[in-house]
Order: structure tokens, then C-alpha cells, then sequence
């Protein structure tokens, strides 16, 4: 990590990458876990195109057991798409994980400036301190 074997390791410079990495795997985390519902609301709105198309060809004329479970599913796939992206829009909706990847990308902004251009500056260490608590 350092290429200078005399230079000490900076504990601020610890607590940055701590808190950039804990940031970062959270916004992932959030990121995916939305991405995935997003998925499944599109596959189940695509569903329940297909099945109003496939009993609408097939049609409710015959009673037997096909024609129940289509009409069963084509009423039950647009409910649950609904519940899905009413889920989605409740804990999702804040957009919550792109406030922490712009705090990502700015813990990680300060450390580079940290470890460059303020180089020559005395209170670089409370400079940073500072910018991680406004962070």
C-alpha cells in the first residue's frame, strides 16, 4: 500500500477506505436488490401481457381446467406486478442508494486529494477529518 517503507501508515487514510468500502458495498447492495424487483415487475407485466393474449386467442368459451387457471393468472399477474412495484416504490423510491454512491464517490475524491494535491499542507489530516464528517 505505501511505497515508501519509512512513511506511516495515516490512520485518517484508514478510516476513508472504511468508510468508502462500507458505503460502497451498501449502495451495491440497495442498487441490486432494486435493480431485481425492477426485473421481476417488468417479467410479471410481460406475463400478464402474454396470458391476456393467450385467452384472448384461446377464449373463455371452454370450461375446463386450461381455461380456469389462464383466467386465474390473468387476473392474479397484474395484481401482483401492482403490489411488487408499489413495494418498489415505498422502499425504493428515495433513491436512497444513489445518495450513498455520490457519498461514495466523494469519500473517494478526498482521499485523493488528500494523498496528492494537499501533500504539501499541514492540516491536510483535519481537512479530511472535516470533509468525511460533512460527508
Amino acid at each position: 500500500m505505501n511505497d515508501n517503507p519509512n512513511q506511516k501508515a495515516m490512520p485518517i487514510l484508514t478510516v476513508a477506505w472504511e468508510r468508502y468500502s462500507q458505503y460502497d458495498a451498501f449502495a451495491v447492495k440497495r442498487n441490486r436488490s432494486q435493480l431485481r424487483l425492477r426485473s421481476w415487475v417488468t417479467i410479471i407485466g410481460v406475463a400478464a401481457t402474454l396470458f391476456a393474449i393467450v385467452v384472448q386467442i384461446y377464449g373463455f368459451r371452454s370450461n375446463d381446467i386450461l381455461s380456469w387457471v389462464l383466467k386465474v393468472l390473468l387476473i392474479t399477474a397484474p395484481i401482483l406486478g401492482s403490489v411488487l412495484a408499489a413495494f418498489g416504490t415505498k422502499f425504493y423510491g428515495n433513491g436512497d442508494w444513489l445518495a450513498l454512491r455520490a457519498g461514495v464517490e466523494e469519500i473517494l475524491k478526498e482521499i485523493y486529494n488528500f494523498r496528492t494535491i494537499l501533500q504539501d499542507q499541514v492540516d491536510r489530516r483535519a481537512y479530511l477529518e472535516n470533509r468525511l464528517q460533512e460527508i
